[in-house]
Order: structure tokens, then C-alpha cells, then sequence
């Protein structure tokens, strides 16, 4: 993406940034905080007012605030309860009285991240509009200030998966008036490899089990939401928890998906990453004659070519991929490339993972030595985002659950209701359209 080997990518990452605002203005603190939360996931310095970065290359000023850093070039970002602006230029912004709710500043912070990361990694032309960012609250989420205020009961969930995209999903959730119960499922421990994405997660955390840390974490931030941590995988978990009424799905891959929708959950919220291009919300119920998770992540060319990316990183055979967990056999092979990682510790973790982890730690190597480059916290902070104001806005609007079921948004561009869609079940879909699942799933849910 950024046309540069990897030494300079690194001295990219090195940089420093400045975000400013004035401590008298608690909506431009609360959304500079935001995003300097993601950022310190990607760079290595950040400033803030009380301690500033004078000599950085650039500085985004929040609502107006006096500059800091002289010489830099400047950033603009305004936000009220209406509306929210980040680009280049001044924004021609008439300040209503009221303001934005805490969630609304950190669905703008993952746009304000972004808008400073182009700049500062001087991406190439295009990756966001030279005009900025400018997102209408009135259009999406499309509620009145007052909803914000109302308690929804988001019932039993049931999460499958908490890294980053898990993590994202309850971060949000802390900023909303929700009460429920939170199964986390998750077999695996916090790794070094997942810190630059996960918002909750530090270096203390590396080496236990991220469903308890999480658990503790977000259940100490959201006194409503009682969250029950599962040191297991899905399947195992489903032994204990019987019924999956509602998954909330975070996992690595489209395979992943499919298979969880085999699980035949009742109602499934998701929400996905494709790489830092953009994000992925869907939704979807039983019976209702829409599209499954497996008629949305169907299996593509694309997927087909990733998994032989994956196999040719990680020095395995594409059936091995296919098979979504590594193998005694596969370990080995996985170690007789990377040197620093033991068989023991990777036996029956996902390829995608471990594929992503060892991005993030800067050790995934292609045949050539070329370094690959891991995501950013900000993209997956944005689909958390996005799903936990879907979840909380559909459980005190049930009837908003037919608006849509599928919606890309990018974390460069905006947000563009244009792009929200109906889909429909898909014929061939190997999972709901099989005949002996609609049949489980009528025993399980007592529905015709």
C-alpha cells in the first residue's frame, strides 16, 4: 500500500504526530483521546496538549483549538451533536449547543485516525478524498440525541471470537446504556501479535487467556453487561451454552464464518475487516428469508488466493490450510521456517491467526525475506463501532433490523448510506439453503 520497502516503513511508523485540543472543550477532549487510544497502536509517538510533540510533521486540531506544533501541517476535525468534519481544510462549522454522545465521538475517531495516518504515511493518492471526511449523524445513525439516552437490553450474546474485532465491539459498548449477558468464547491467549489492534489488550495481558482478560476488562467498564468468559472453541462452547440466540461474530476468515453458521444460531450480528480497506457490517436472523453469513462470505477466487498466500507465508500446502486449525504435522513445518515460535504453542491455532499475529510482530516473511505489514487498530475499531451502534439501535428498534443486512464502510472515505443493502438468501448457499438445516434449525427454534 505505501510503495516503500520495509526499512522505510518501520521509520514511517517511528514518526510523530500531534493531536490538539482545548481542555476546556470536553467533546474535542473526549474525541481526541479516542484517537490517540488507536494511534499509539501505530505510531510510535503521539502528542496531546499536556504533552506535546512541537516538532512533528503534522498536527490535527480538534473544534478550532490553538495550534501547538509550528511548523507542521494541520489537520482540521470538527464535531458536534449533528455532524462531524475531518480534513484539510477549515470547515465552515455552525456549532449547535448540544453535544455528541461519547459513542459518536469514537465512531468520528476511527475517521480522524485514518485522515492522519494517510498524511502522515503519506499514502498513495486516493486512498482518502482530498476533500475530508464529512459524516451527517442525522443520516447514520440516524436517531435522535435522545436515543442515546434510553437503556436497551441486548439480552444473552454469545461472541465468538474477542480479538480485535471482539475487543472493538465491547469497547464501543461501554459507551452505550446497555444491560446482558456476554458469553466470550475464545481458546486462545493474549500474543504479542494481536497488541496493535486490540484496544484493551497490553504487554501485561500476553500469555493469558484473552476471553478472561476481556471479561474482566470490559465487564469493569459496562456495569450492566455480565460477561461470562469461555476458554474454549465455539463448538466446545456450545456444549455448556446449549442455544446460540444471538452470535456476535468477530473470527479471522470467511470459512470461519460459514462454518458458524452452521451452528445455526438464531440471530447473528457480524461484523469483518478486509485487510485496512474497509469494514463489513451484517445482520441476520433465521427464517426471515435473508442472507445467512454463509451466503455473504461464500466461498470467492479471492479466498481461494488467499489461502495460497497463507500456505506459501507460512510453508504448508493449501489442504493444510483448508483444514483451518494447524496440525501436529503442520507445526512443524510452520517452525522449520520461523525459528522463534515452538510447535506446542501453535498446535491448533487458526492459519489465519497466526497468519495476522505474525504480520503484527513484523516476522511473517514472504520466500524472498519481503516483510508483510499488519492492520491498523483504527479499522477494526470502526467495525466494532459500527456493529455495537446496530445491535443497541435494533434492540430498542426492532423494525430497524429490515433497513438493511449488509453495509461496507470505509474507514478513508465516510459513510455512504447508498451502500447499505438487502441481500438475499443466495439458492446455492451451502449452508441455509440445504434442506436438513432448515429442518434443524425449525426443531431448535420452534418455527415454521
Amino acid at each position: 500500500m505505501l510503495g516503500v520497502d520495509e526499512e522505510e516503513a518501520a521509520e514511517l511508523l517511528q514518526g510523530a504526530v500531534q493531536i490538539t485540543w482545548s481542555p476546556a472543550d470536553e467533546t474535542a477532549a473526549c474525541l481526541g483521546m479516542f484517537v490517540i487510544t488507536m494511534l499509539a497502536r501505530t505510531f510510535s509517538n503521539v502528542g496531546t496538549p499536556a504533552d506535546p510533540n512541537i516538532c512533528t510533521s503534522w498536527e490535527l486540531i480538534i473544534n478550532s483549538a490553538q495550534p501547538l506544533a509550528e511548523k507542521a501541517q494541520k489537520l482540521y476535525c470538527t464535531i458536534d451533536a449533528k455532524r462531524f468534519y475531518c480534513g484539510l481544510g477549515v470547515d465552515d462549522f455552525h456549532f449547535v449547543e448540544r453535544r455528541p454522545t461519547k459513542i459518536l465521538c469514537l465512531l468520528a475517531a476511527s475517521f480522524c485516525a485514518a485522515q492522519v495516518t494517510n498524511y502522515v504515511l503519506n499514502l498513495p493518492r486516493g486512498r482518502v478524498s482530498r476533500q475530508g471526511v464529512l459524516i451527517n449523524f442525522n443520516e447514520w445513525p440516524g436517531v435522535p440525541l435522545e436515543t442515546w439516552e434510553q437503556e436497551a437490553d441486548l439480552g444473552a450474546l454469545q461472541f465468538a471470537g474477542v480479538g480485535a474485532v471482539g475487543n472493538a465491539i465491547t469497547y464501543a459498548l461501554q459507551h452505550l446504556p446497555v444491560r446482558g449477558q456476554a458469553a466470550l468464547i475464545d481458546p486462545k491467549p493474549v500474543s504479542h501479535g494481536i497488541l496493535n489492534r486490540c484496544l484493551w489488550f497490553d504487554e501485561n495481558d500476553i500469555g493469558q487467556p484473552k476471553a478472561i482478560v476481556l471479561a474482566e476488562k470490559a465487564g469493569a467498564a459496562a456495569s450492566k453487561l455480565v460477561f461470562t468468559p469461555y476458554v474454549k472453541t465455539v463448538q466446545q462452547a456450545r456444549t455448556d451454552l446449549g442455544e446460540f440466540n444471538c452470535l456476535v461474530v468477530g473470527v479471522d476468515s470467511r470459512r470461519a464464518r460459514r462454518n458458524l453458521q452452521n451452528e445455526m444460531p438464531l440471530e447473528v450480528f457480524d461484523a469483518s475487516t478486509t485487510g485496512v480497506t474497509e469494514v463489513v457490517f451484517h445482520h441476520n436472523r433465521q427464517f426471515n428469508g435473508h442472507a445467512c453469513m454463509a451466503c455473504i462470505y461464500h466461498e470467492t477466487e479471492a479466498e481461494r488466493t488467499f489461502a495460497h498466500h497463507i500456505a506459501e507465508m507460512l510453508n504448508v500446502t493449501v489442504e493444510d490450510v483448508a483444514e483451518a486449525y494447524i496440525s501436529a504435522a503442520a507445526s512443524e513445518k510452520i517452525c522449520a521456517r520461523y525459528g522463534q515460535l515452538v510447535p506446542s504453542t501453535i498446535l491448533g491455532k487458526a492459519y489465519d491467526s497466526l497468519f495476522r499475529e505474525l504480520c503484527a510482530t513484523d516476522k511473517l516473511m514472504t520466500p524472498e525475506q519481503k516483510q508483510v505489514l499488519a492492520p491498523f487498530a483504527f479499522v477494526s475499531q470502526l467495525a466494532g463501532t459500527v456493529l455495537a451502534i446496530e445491535l443497541f439501535l435494533r434492540r430498542l428498534q426492532p423494525s430497524r433490523s429490515g433497513n438493511f443486512n449488509y453495509w461496507r464502510v470505509s474507514p478513508w472515505r465516510g459513510i455512504f448510506t447508498d451502500l447499505q443493502q438487502t441481500r438475499a438468501q443466495k439458492s446455492d448457499c451451502e449452508v441455509c439453503a440445504q434442506s436438513d438445516y432448515k429442518w434443524l434449525a425449525q426443531e431448535i427454534w420452534k418455527q415454521k
